[in-house]
């Protein structure tokens, strides 16, 4: 595995060591093992208050990932990370962290994913979690607003956790007694798959199941996610700004 820092300037710097990474912005702090990619980001802290769990945990959907990562760098905004095919992945895989971080406390956290094959035939599939304190979780299935689905206040919220749902690009995770939400989405083209549970009373985990068409040989499939920190005031409206503009920009630019 090599590693280097392209640090080229931007609102987001990261600092990486060996194959650790740590972010840090204005208003968010983390860290990221990419030999350990389903940790996620983690460490977090949101304007200096900490915040148990993680977001973006890459895993495949048989288990973990396998072996560590091959080749990280920083370029600018950007932590890149490449995993070779392996046996148990027979897909190679690029995965780009891509920060954004705004005066009014908004971060955004672009995660894209970037994948092949050398087989002739496959179907690979990805899952991506994310786990964070929170009292209610919110859905924006469309650009016209959001609706609330599920509430966790005494107890796990009451979906079973082998039902998957599809539809809805963006989740919005809350909690009461804090300064801060978390919007997670997809992009609308990249239709996923998805679950919550309620872990127990303070905790939710988001499941997002990405990929699973068909791949062949020789062709490139890129995947884009979006993860943003938000100031607890009018969150909705904020993400569903978030989505709105999301849905509209053009697939990034990556080498």
């Amino acid at each position: 595995m090599t590693s280097k820092n392209e640090f080229t300037g931007g609102s987001a710097i990261w600092n990486l060591a060996s194959s650790t990474a740590e972010l840090r912005t204005p208003h968010l702090k983390g860290e990221t093992d990419l030999a350990r990619p389903w940790t996620g980001l983690h460490c977090l802290k949101y304007r200096e208050r900490a915040l148990e769990g993680s977001i973006l945990g890459l895993a495949t959907c048989e288990g973990l990932f396998g072996e560590g990562v091959d080749e990280s760098f920083v370029r600018g905004n950007d932590l890149v990370a490449r995993y070779r095919e392996t046996n148990d992945r027979p897909f190679s895989l690029q995965v780009y962290w891509r920060v954004k971080s705004h005066e009014n406390g908004t971060v955004v956290v672009d995660f894209l994913l970037s994948f092949e094959t050398q087989l002739l035939e496959s179907f690979p599939q990805l899952r991506i979690t994310t786990e964070l304190p929170c009292d209610q979780i919110w859905t924006l299935p469309s650009q016209t607003g959001p609706s609330q689905t599920a509430s966790v206040q005494t107890g796990p919220v009451q979906l079973p956790s082998d039902q998957q749902h599809e539809g809805s690009s963006c989740m919005v995770l809350r909690s009461e007694n804090e300064n801060w939400s978390y919007a997670e989405m997809a992009h609308p083209e990249d239709q996923d798959h998805w679950r919550f549970e309620g872990q127990n009373q303070e905790t939710g985990i988001v499941q997002r199941t990405v990929g699973g068409t068909f791949l062949e040989k020789g062709v490139i499939r890129r995947l884009r996610l979006r993860g943003v920190f938000l100031p607890r005031e009018n969150d909705l409206q904020l993400a569903a700004e978030c989505l709105t503009k999301f849905a509209r920009e053009a697939p990034p630019l990556t080498t």
